[in-house]
């Protein structure tokens, strides 16, 4: 079989008793557990012992029209609902989701990406960060990007370093996603910013106008410059001072309450535990709303009623910014692909020199 003489040993499963034509081909070096397919995805659980990753994987060919792949969309939906582990869905979507998804080719129309956008809404999937081309799919004249790698928060939240390399198609009219499974780099030392739960506290307005009033030298944008600076040194430390490990804060106030109630519970409580109590849930109702306006703002989304608490949420959504903001990867005039970073720090500064 051509399979044999291409990837000597591997399994491989393909989705031709659904659909004749075999859309969709998964080879894998076994460690791979096939659970279900459909006539547009094949899904499975991939373990790779050496680096004690698990993950659900979902390879995708989406159908070349709308109503077609309105099958899809459900399939991933229903798939969804019982997935508890980070989620990889990886593919050929045969549909745009943005203006700027298609080149040379007919005006890209709401219809075409209302499903797809429909779905990313209600599911907790987001698309993982990219480098290389812009397009995925061409046939020497439309240019188009329908081939993308999909992630939920659980993954966001484990490996937001991991990203997917385009790489050129070479004889297909589709490029290759690959996506390198790798530990996380050392992260970087981050720059204080201003959050707004400090605006809250009863000294703030004391601490800037005390601040802002303390007189400087130099001409007027050199006192701007100043009294910044020093109105930084005034908030890191109020941060510092009353709000440093918020999320330690939650658990501690949590623990007290819980171990208060479990006294109250074996006997008749005493009017101090109830006003004991009282207090214990106001500390932890406070701490949890700093603790979601840190995340609300960091995230940089609105507010969503997902439940109680948004956190996995809010905390994927600013492992995913985090991504966006680094560099991992380059593309060098050679064409090289650079990905180490004394590779990606020689590369920057030889072309700025």
């Amino acid at each position: 079989m051509i399979i044999n003489k291409i990837v000597p040993g591997w399994n491989w499963y393909d989705n031709t008793c659904l659909n004749s034509k075999g859309r969709i081909w998964l080879v894998w070096n076994p460690r791979v557990l096939m659970l279900q397919s459909s006539l547009q995805c094949i899904h499975c659980c991939v373990r790779d012992p050496a680096k004690n990753m698990k993950f659900k994987f979902t390879a995708v060919y989406g159908l070349h029209t709308v109503d077609d792949r309105k099958g899809l969309w459900d399939d991933l939906k229903s798939l969804e609902t019982g997935i508890q582990d980070p989620w990889l869905v990886m593919g050929n979507f045969n549909a745009v989701l943005k203006l700027e998804d298609r080149k040379n080719g007919s005006q890209i129309q709401d219809g075409e990406v209302r499903d797809f956008e429909n779905f990313l809404n209600s599911t907790s999937l987001a698309e993982m960060k990219y480098v290389g081309r812009n397009y995925t799919w061409t046939n020497n004249h439309v240019y188009s990007k329908i081939d993308r790698a999909l992630v939920n928060h659980v993954w966001l939240s484990l490996w937001p370093h991991l990203e997917v390399v385009v790489r050129d198609p070479y004889f297909s009219n589709h490029a290759l996603l690959c996506i390198t499974l790798t530990e996380q780099q050392n992260k970087c030392v981050e720059p204080f910013k201003f959050l707004n739960y400090l605006a809250d506290h009863h000294e703030f307005l004391q601490i800037v106008e005390r601040t802002w009033n303390t007189p400087v030298q130099g001409i007027p944008m050199e006192r701007l410059w100043l009294k910044l600076k020093m109105m930084k040194q005034q908030m890191k430390m109020l941060n510092a001072t009353n709000f440093s490990k918020v999320d330690v804060r939650v658990q501690i106030a949590r623990q007290q309450l819980t171990e208060l109630q479990e006294q109250m519970r074996d006997s008749l409580p005493a009017h101090e535990l109830y006003i004991k109590e009282k207090e214990l849930k106001e500390n932890l109702e406070k701490w949890i709303l700093v603790e979601e306006s840190i995340l609300r703002q960091k995230s940089r989304v609105q507010w969503l009623k997902l439940g109680d608490t948004n956190f996995a949420y809010f905390h994927a959504n600013i492992k995913n910014i985090i991504t966006q903001n680094k560099i991992r990867s380059l593309v060098s005039d050679r064409g090289e692909m650079i990905q180490s970073e004394k590779g990606i720090e020689d590369e920057i500064l030889g072309f700025y020199k």
